[in-house]
């Protein structure tokens, strides 16, 4: 009985308590008859001093990351247009797609595999078609797309240098017909077109600057340093006129000379590195020298940097594979070395 009573007594205290705990200034009374509802995925937290519980509401599951869509271009960058690269991965870029993409400049168009330099989108310049190579290979556009690495698979072209396909891809770097097919790309025609108009506005030219500018290499008298006026006179013999080796040189040597233009009319074709910038290769021209004005001089491009023709007959010329000669032998037409220029039928600006 006592126990009983204790029970009793001790149920009425908590009883009380509960119905005495304070309520918030804001709080409203429940009334005896209203539904009460109850989360069941909510959790409380209670303040163990005050005693009052508080709803804590249930987090809400991170949403996944989009995949960044430049990351992904960068991929198909390496990868190139197959089909099918394994067995559960595939990628395609269709060509209309990718000229109206937007892209993010700081990852697609910055540093490593897969990269675009010298484009700015902002000021209308377009997007290059993706490089169409195979997988190992990374590939950077510099006004044409060049590729390094080893192919891995197809088998049947694995371990050989990596290239790329069709007229994106720098002739240099460019696949063969036979390559191009064992992924699905067939250059062939496009390749046999380019290479017919180009024959054709050769017409028994050395070279196409760009792609409209015949450029005929014509040899300086042998025996002689390569100077102005002798630059002057190979041309003209030959019914040509010299190209400027940088447009600055037209008006300074009396507009004599044929100024090439954008991206070459600011670029010195004796200077090595503004010859990559603009797609010309240096070793082609390495030992050739070129319309200036400083006295009679000319510039000359040594394949590794340029200098004035009346430099010391010990100036070493680096060529095609590393090959080197000098000025003295160039004098002579040692060893099948000479001077020579680079002359247009193009006539000067007036």
């Amino acid at each position: 009985m006592h126990s009983a009573t204790a029970l009793i007594l001790a149920l009425s205290c908590v009883s009380f308590q509960a119905y005495s705990l304070p309520l918030d200034e804001s709080s409203v009374p429940i009334a005896d008859d209203a539904e009460v509802s109850v989360d069941a995925d909510a959790s409380v937290k209670t303040d163990p001093e005050e005693g009052t519980v508080e709803p804590v509401e249930p987090e809400e599951p991170e949403e996944p990351e989009e995949p960044d869509e430049a990351s992904t271009l960068t991929k198909v960058a390496l990868l190139g247009n197959q089909e099918q690269v394994d067995d559960t991965e595939q990628y395609s870029v269709d060509d209309d797609q990718v000229s109206n993409l937007e892209v993010n400049q700081s990852s697609f168009l910055g540093e490593g595999d897969g990269a675009i330099h010298g484009i700015k989108p902002e000021i209308g310049d377009k997007i290059p078609v993706m490089a169409q190579t195979f997988a190992g290979c990374g590939c950077t556009w510099e006004k044409t797309w060049t590729c390094k690495g080893s192919i891995a698979m197809p088998s049947s072209v694995a371990g050989d240098p990596c290239c790329c396909c069709t007229l994106g891809c720098h002739k240099s770097n460019r696949c063969t017909n036979e390559q191009c097919r064992a992924i699905g790309v067939d250059q062939a025609a496009e390749i046999a077109a380019e290479e017919k108009r180009i024959a054709e506005l050769l017409q028994g030219a050395d070279m196409l600057i760009g792609n409209n500018i015949p450029a005929f290499k014509v040899e300086i008298p042998t025996g002689q340093r390569c100077m102005r006026s002798k630059i002057l006179k190979a041309c003209n013999d030959q019914g040509l006129h010299p190209i400027c080796d940088q447009q600055a040189y037209w008006a300074a040597g009396g507009k004599k000379c044929f100024y090439l233009p954008v991206p070459y009319s600011n670029k010195h074709l004796s200077y090595p590195p503004h010859n990559t910038m603009v797609g010309l290769d240096p070793a082609e021209l390495a030992g050739m020298c070129f319309f200036a004005v400083s006295g009679d001089n000319a510039l000359a491009n040594t394949g590794t940097s340029h200098t004035w023709t009346n430099a010391g007959a010990t100036t070493v010329v680096k060529g095609h594979g590393g090959k080197t000669w000098t000025f003295a032998a160039q004098d002579a037409n040692l060893n099948g070395q000479a001077w020579y220029t680079l002359c247009t039928k193009n006539k000067p600006q007036p």
